[in-house]
């Protein structure tokens, strides 16, 4: 729904895949590890306009995604080994994994007891499920999305509130602020349109730093926890 609403995070519709699998009267938990394709790929579509304006031809695409796929094969393997002999994961060595596996792996684990037969999961499930909360926020946002119509201001206003509530703070917090700076600085001193024309390139050079900078920090971290110590 990026093009839609604009958002460049995108506003989509929370636990459509586990709602789809619970109230389809399944019986069972075979259906949560299926690889089901409802994954959104709209971007493609971005990306053949990229190769038009930049007269980039589609065979040199497909060229590129073999190439790609050999050498993600060969490194990826070699990354993997790597990575599992340097400790048991999970592990004080891996501290996302210690913190993370053990959350996923009971809400995985959840989900999948609620399609059980006479599992106490799915009499937790319909607890959780409270239909007055979900109809309190739809009609909430129906006439905050009403008003703004009312009074003639961008949807992007809503559907920005909208996507902003599932984030973090301090993702939440700085956009904002970035956002307000570009507006009301960038904007004034460089002219509206030159500064439109200049935020793709910043945020394709920071996109890349962003790249290095964690492949840099990864590569530390490997290096030194594949090396140990030893007191004389």
């Amino acid at each position: 729904m990026i093009g839609l609403t604009g958002s460049p995070q995108g506003v989509s519709f929370p636990y459509l895949r586990e709602g789809s699998f619970y109230l389809s009267g399944y019986q069972g938990a075979g259906v949560w590890f299926a690889p089901i394709p409802i994954f959104q790929w709209g971007f493609e579509a971005a990306a053949f306009k990229q190769l038009e304006l930049t007269k980039t031809k589609f065979g040199s695409m497909v060229k590129l995604a073999a190439v790609t796929i050999v050498i993600m094969f060969i490194c990826s393997f070699v990354f993997w080994s790597f990575i599992w002999k340097l400790g048991p994961i999970p592990s004080s060595a891996y501290p996302f994994v210690q913190k993370f596996w053990p959350f996923h792996a009971t809400m995985q684990a959840f989900w999948a007891k609620s399609t059980l037969p006479d599992a106490a999961g799915n009499a937790l499930v319909s607890q959780i499920i409270r239909w007055d909360y979900i109809g309190t926020g739809f009609l909430g946002s129906a006439a905050v999305l009403a008003g703004l119509a009312l009074f003639k201001a961008p949807l992007t206003l809503f559907y920005g509130f909208v996507g902003g509530i599932g984030y973090w703070p301090h993702f939440v917090i700085l956009n904002f602020a970035g956002a307000l700076l570009g507006r009301y600085y960038f904007q004034r001193r460089f002219g509206e349109d030159r500064w439109r024309a200049y935020t793709p390139i910043l945020l394709a050079g920071y996109s890349c730093g962003m790249g290095l900078v964690g492949m840099t920090s990864i590569s530390v971290a490997l290096i030194s926890k594949a090396v140990s110590s030893i007191v004389f």
